[in-house]
């Protein structure tokens, strides 16, 4: 029996065809499991939460309550949640199961409990929720970490801490930034294909019905010279 952080349905977007299935996910233990149905002993996907960046996926979807959880490298993962309610559920769930890998992770004697913060901080920033109503009068998600009033950026100063716990700081700076260059560069590369797929979609319609019309046309044919006998 699994001790779920989160369970519930969400509609998840199939790797190959693009098609979209209602399956019964668990978050469980930094993975998220899906199921065909509430109840079913064998899941039938998994993806790995570690080293992961959950992102809001709307405008990339264009499906309401969507996300995405992104792998530097690898192909990204996404689903939607039936409301916003839903949607906030999952995104604090995601936010719980981080921070206890962070709980988990050996730290020095020396790191102070400001570290600590921060570093979870860092860890967490992607999923904040922007709970501001926008225009239309819906929240939405951001990739906005000074929207977050519980963990501010602007709590420590590398340059006020001693040079061992400025030195792991400065670090994890660096490695956030080299994964919003990474994510960026991954987009960017799924978008040309996006476009790729897309195009060649738009060939294969052509064909078909091109190839319907040829068999109008015969069928046409056959009839006219079965009246003629």
């Amino acid at each position: 029996m699994m001790i779920a952080t989160k369970k519930g349905y969400l509609t998840k977007q199939g790797k190959r065809w693009k098609n979209w299935k209602r399956r019964w996910f668990i978050l469980k233990d930094k993975q998220l499991y899906y199921f065909k149905v509430e109840g079913d002993d064998r899941f039938i996907g998994q993806i790995s939460l570690v080293d992961a960046i959950v992102l809001p996926a709307e405008e990339t979807t264009k499906r309401r309550f969507s996300f995405e959880i992104y792998h530097p490298g690898r192909q990204s993962f996404f689903a939607c949640a039936d409301t916003k309610e839903q949607l906030e559920e999952w995104m604090e769930a995601f936010q719980r199961d981080k921070n206890s890998m962070v709980a988990k992770m050996e730290v020095p004697s020396s790191t102070t409990p400001q570290v600590l913060e921060q570093r979870e901080y860092f860890l967490s920033d992607a999923i904040t929720i922007n709970n501001s109503p926008n225009s239309n009068g819906e929240t939405s998600l951001k990739n906005t970490p000074q929207n977050s009033p519980a963990k501010p950026a602007q709590v420590l100063n590398p340059n006020q801490m001693p040079a061992s716990e400025s030195s792991e700081l400065k670090s994890m700076l660096l490695e956030l930034e080299n994964l919003k260059i990474l994510y960026k560069q991954e987009r960017d590369k799924r978008k040309v294909l996006e476009q790729k797929y897309n195009r060649e979609q738009e060939k294969r319609l052509v064909l078909e019905e091109e190839v319907r019309e040829l068999q109008n046309v015969i069928s046409q044919n056959m009839m006219n010279g079965e009246n003629l006998d």
